[in-house]
């Protein structure tokens, strides 16, 4: 799998969160699960960065991220590699991550990750599960990490890790939105509770309708 996942609200919310902070040009700011490289350009334009970083697992991401980058004008790194491995050695003011944070049940029912790699499992925390617990070592001392919290998740302990792993979370630009109705056909075909321990999806307006906010989050020093 090599497609490009494509922006989408979870994208246009962290990147509304990332614009509402204080960002010096000379700060580094690292996107995890960069896509096409849309959250590091808004970034690096709205700021004035000197460089920007990203990674992805796709290789075809990653030659998006550089082709669009270049068009720019922007000084940008990426490289292609799962979570926070091709960092090693280096530290950032600013950690991103949009790496896919969704039941993977959920994931299979909806067409969103066709031809993404999507392997979350069933809570949805698989692979940003260990992304919190090393992002510390990547941050400088005042440094911010960055993570949407979606209801299509286990958004519970996603939080309860977020709040163990760091002294101070906040958690702001809470967003509902419905659900394509084919995805609730899918989940009522497949005799799924709308909500359980690892997805909430709630009726509202004759709606059926998930959440998503972001949370902000400074190490403990």
């Amino acid at each position: 799998m090599n497609n490009i996942f494509e922006p989408n609200l979870t994208t246009k919310l962290i990147i509304k969160t990332i614009l509402e902070l204080d960002i010096k040009p000379e700060e580094k700011f690292l996107d995890l699960g960069c896509g096409n490289g849309v959250i590091s350009r808004s970034v690096a334009k709205k700021f004035g960065l000197t460089q920007v970083f990203g990674s992805d697992i796709s290789t075809a991401s990653i030659s998006e991220s550089n082709r669009l980058s270049d068009e720019e004008g922007l000084n940008s790194e990426y490289k292609v590699g799962n979570c926070l491995t091709p960092w090693e050695g280096y530290k950032f003011d600013f950690i991103s991550c949009d790496i896919a944070a969704i039941s993977s049940t959920i994931a299979d029912l909806s067409d969103w990750y066709d031809g993404v790699s999507c392997d979350t499992g069933a809570n949805g925390l698989r692979l940003v599960s260990s992304v919190i617990e090393d992002v510390e070592s990547y941050l400088s001392d005042a440094g911010i990490f960055i993570i949407p919290i979606i209801s299509l998740a286990d958004h519970n302990s996603l939080e309860g890790l977020l709040k163990k792993k760091f002294s101070q979370v906040h958690i702001v630009n809470k967003k509902q939105w419905p659900i394509p109705s084919k995805l609730k056909e899918s989940i009522e075909q497949e005799g799924l509770k709308f909500k359980t321990k690892n997805w909430a999806i709630e009726e509202k307006y004759e709606l059926y309708c998930a959440h998503t906010s972001l949370a902000i989050c400074k190490k403990i020093v």
